[in-house]
């Protein structure tokens, strides 16, 4: 289990039907008009799978080849392209994670722990390793919190202080904001919320929906980079 999807284990095909059924902000909902076409298109330029896409993407000579030799419309190309890239996990610096004292700090620092990228796969290499813990100056249970923190933070648009409010309102995993309803997530992070006042702004169903759409597309795209080659 990698903080990153790995998009070259996500073929270009799975993607789209993934696509499909996904939820889109409004202003993407135009990707879903010809799909199937312009999926076959990208195929036939030899495209298989969603990090091939996001390097062509990534050179505008490649990007502007990609559109003389397929015909697509580079509009489309693009929005195409911001959807790809927010399937890129945020990297939030350890530092803004709320209750982390100097010292803390001062000791992942040894490490060369920075952000919750470098954190999360830490933890995953020594969850078995005792001595691991007092190294970081957590006791096993704070370092595990800080590794659900760093878990929840890899859904788009959730920072560390979003984060810490789904925590406390029994939210340990991107899994589990994939399996809950928006109505009961809402009761209980505003309950919290209205404890600790993590953040002025009014949530609603849409903020939550949003989040529980977005963990169970990282679930989607796991499973599928599993299974590649299978």
């Amino acid at each position: 289990m990698n903080y990153d999807i790995d998009l070259s284990k996500i073929s270009l095909m799975a993607y789209k039907e993934i696509l499909k059924t996904q939820y889109l902000l409004p202003s993407r909902r135009v990707l879903l008009q010809n799909v199937d076409y312009y999926f076959d298109s990208l195929a036939k330029h030899g495209i298989n799978n969603l990090q091939s896409l996001k390097e062509i993407f990534s050179s505008k000579k490649r990007f502007n080849q990609l559109i003389i030799s397929t015909g697509l419309k580079e509009d489309l190309m693009i929005i195409l392209k911001r959807e790809i890239g927010s399937l890129a996990p945020s990297v939030v610096k350890i530092s803004d994670f709320l209750y982390l004292d100097e010292g803390v700090l001062t000791a992942l620092k040894t490490f060369d722990i920075l952000n919750s990228r470098d954190y999360y796969s830490l933890f995953l290499e020594n969850r078995l390793n005792s001595d691991f813990f007092s190294k970081i100056r957590l006791d096993e249970t704070r370092a595990i919190e800080l590794f659900e923190l760093c878990d929840l933070v890899r859904i788009n648009g959730v920072g560390a202080i979003a984060a810490k409010s789904f925590l406390d309102a029994g939210y340990h995993s991107v899994y589990d904001v994939a399996n809950t309803t928006a109505s009961k997530m809402l009761e209980r992070v505003s309950r919290v919320n209205d404890i600790y006042h993590y953040y002025k702004t009014k949530l609603g169903i849409k903020d939550m929906q949003f989040c529980i759409d977005y963990a169970k597309l990282i679930i989607r795209l796991e499973k599928e980079g599993e299974d590649y080659g299978i």
